[in-house]
C-alpha cells in the first residue's frame, strides 16, 4: 500500500487541465495520445480501415510537425536500434506471401510509431504526463461503462471454429481479456509515478486491479504481479546511493530467484487456478508448431503479413495441419517475430527492447518517474509476450514512445517532477514567476 499512499514530488510548474491556452500543434499532439488510446487498442464500436487512418494520422503528424516552433524539430530523438528494427520490417516485403496485408499492417504501424515519437520528443513532458493520465482515466470509465452497458459482449467471446459462446472473464470494450488486463497494468504505471492527488490515485489503482482480477486472465495476473513488483524495486532504488543501492540490487535479484523457483514448484497448482493446464491451454502445441515452421526460414522468417491469414498458404497450413485447430497468432512474442521477420528480427527487437531498459536504469537518479515507467512497461511486455503478443502493434509503439523518452530525459537538464500535489500547486505556481524555492533534498 505504500506505493497508494507515498507523497509526490514537488514541482516548479503548475498543473493545467487538458488543453488550456495551448498552441495548437500542442493541442493536436495531445490528441493525437487521446487518439492513440482509443483506436489503437481497437476499443470504439467503429472499425477504422488502414489507408484513411494512415491518411489521418499523417495529417496530424503534419500539423505537429509544420506548427511547431522551427527550432524544436532539431530536438527529434531517433534511436538507431528504432530505425534498424522499422528498416528490416519495411524489407521484408521482398518475401512476404501477402504485400496486401503487409503494406496495410505496416502503414497502420508506422504511422502510429512515428506520431508517438515526435510527439515524446518534442511535447512538453508535463502535457504529455497529463494527456496520458486523463487517457488512462477515460479507458477506465469507457471499459466500466461499455460492460455495463453490453455485459453478454464484455465478457462473453464466440470461439473461433466452433462458434462456441465462452464464458472467458471481463474484456470491457477490448478485442480480448488479455489485452484488457494488460492495459490496466499499463494504466497502473502511470497513475502510480504521476497521479499527485492521493485519494484519485487509490480509487484509479483499485479499479483497474479490479478489472484484471475480473477479467480472470492468468497472464494479467501474472504480469501485475512482476510488474508492480518491479516498479516497487525501481522506487526504492531511486531513493539510495552506494552500498545501500548494492544491497537492495543483491536482496531484489535473490528474492526474484527465490519467486522463480517457486512458480516452478507449485506451477501445476498454479495454472489449475485459473482451469489451465502445464500445456498453457495448449500454447505449447502453437509453440512447437510454430518453432518448426521457423526452422524451415530461420533468418528471415515469412515477413511480415506472411504467416496467419491464409490458411492454405505455408506456414500457415503446415501448422493448422499440425494442430489441428485453427490460431491466428503464435501465443508469444520471441516466436511471433522469428516467424514474422526471423532471427534477425528478434535480434533487432531485442537490441532495442534492452537500449530502453539500460537507459531506464540510467534515469533511476536522474529522471525517478520516467524510469519507474519504462522499466515497469519493459516487464510487463517481457512477461506477458510469453503466452501473449505484446510485441507488435500498440505495444511496440509505447516502447518507442518510453525509448524516446528515456533517451530526451538522458540528454536534458537535470529531472523536475512534472505534477505537484494540490497543496503545493500555489507554491508552484510562485515559483513559475520566478520566486525561488527550496525544495526538499531527494
Amino acid at each position: 500500500m505504500s506505493l497508494l499512499r507515498r507523497p509526490m514530488p514537488r514541482t516548479h510548474e503548475a498543473h493545467r487541465p487538458f488543453g488550456a491556452g495551448l498552441p495548437v500543434w500542442q493541442l493536436a499532439a495531445q490528441a493525437v495520445i487521446v487518439l492513440f488510446v482509443f483506436v489503437a487498442f481497437d476499443t470504439l464500436p467503429v472499425t477504422v480501415n488502414p489507408k484513411p487512418g494512415f491518411v489521418f494520422n499523417m495529417m496530424m503528424l503534419g500539423t505537429v510537425v509544420l506548427l511547431a516552433p522551427r527550432g524544436l524539430l532539431r530536438h527529434i530523438y531517433l534511436s538507431a536500434t528504432v530505425v534498424m528494427f522499422f528498416a528490416w520490417w519495411i524489407a521484408s516485403v521482398a518475401w512476404t506471401a501477402m504485400p496486401g496485408e503487409w503494406a496495410n499492417t505496416t502503414i497502420t504501424q508506422v504511422s502510429w510509431t512515428a506520431l508517438l515519437l515526435v510527439v515524446a520528443s518534442v511535447l512538453p513532458k508535463e502535457k504529455i504526463v497529463a494527456t496520458l493520465l486523463g487517457a488512462v482515466y477515460a479507458m477506465v470509465l469507457w471499459t466500466l461503462v461499455w460492460t455495463a452497458l453490453h455485459p453478454g459482449d464484455s465478457t462473453v467471446l464466440i470461439q473461433p471454429g466452433s462458434g462456441e459462446l465462452v464464458n472467458v472473464g471481463w474484456r470491457g470494450a477490448f478485442g480480448h481479456k488479455n489485452v484488457m488486463a494488460s492495459f490496466m497494468i499499463l494504466g497502473m504505471l502511470v497513475v502510480l509515478a504521476y497521479e499527485p492527488r492521493v485519494g484519485r490515485r487509490r480509487l484509479a489503482v483499485v479499479t483497474m486491479v479490479g478489472l484484471v482480477l475480473l477479467s480472470r486472465s492468468g497472464t494479467g495476473a501474472g504480469g501485475m504481479i512482476a510488474t508492480l513488483a518491479v516498479f516497487g524495486f525501481a522506487r526504492r532504488v531511486s531513493r539510495e546511493q552506494g552500498r545501500k543501492m548494492g544491497a537492495t540490487v543483491v536482496i531484489a535479484g535473490l528474492s526474484a530467484l527465490l519467486a522463480i523457483v517457486g512458480v516452478l514448484t507449485f506451477l501445476p497448482a498454479i495454472v489449475s487456478l485459473y482451469g489451465k493446464d502445464l500445456t498453457f491451454t495448449g500454447r505449447t502445441q502453437i509453440w512447437s508448431a510454430s518453432l518448426h515452421a521457423i526452422g524451415q526460414r530461420p533468418w528471415t522468417g515469412y515477413g511480415w503479413g506472411g504467416v496467419w491469414l491464409d490458411p492454405t498458404r505455408e506456414p500457415t497450413f503446415g501448422i493448422v495441419r499440425r494442430l489441428g485447430f485453427i490460431v491466428f497468432h503464435a501465443h508469444n512474442g520471441p516466436i511471433e517475430l522469428m516467424l514474422e521477420l526471423g532471427v534477425i528480427g528478434l535480434a533487432l527487437y531485442l537490441a532495442m527492447f534492452l537500449a530502453t531498459v539500460r537507459d531506464g536504469w540510467r534515469l533511476l537518479h536522474r529522471d525517478p518517474e520516467v524510469a519507474h515507467i519504462v522499466l515497469g512497461f519493459c516487464t510487463l511486455v517481457f512477461i506477458t509476450s510469453i503466452s501473449e503478443v505484446l510485441v507488435v502493434g500498440p505495444w511496440l509503439s509505447l516502447l518507442v514512445m518510453l525509448r524516446t523518452l528515456a533517451m530526451r530525459s538522458l540528454r536534458e537538464p537535470a529531472h523536475q517532477p512534472v505534477l505537484a500535489p494540490r497543496h503545493d500547486r500555489g507554491r508552484a505556481a510562485i515559483a513559475g514567476r520566478g520566486v525561488a524555492l527550496t525544495a526538499p533534498g531527494r
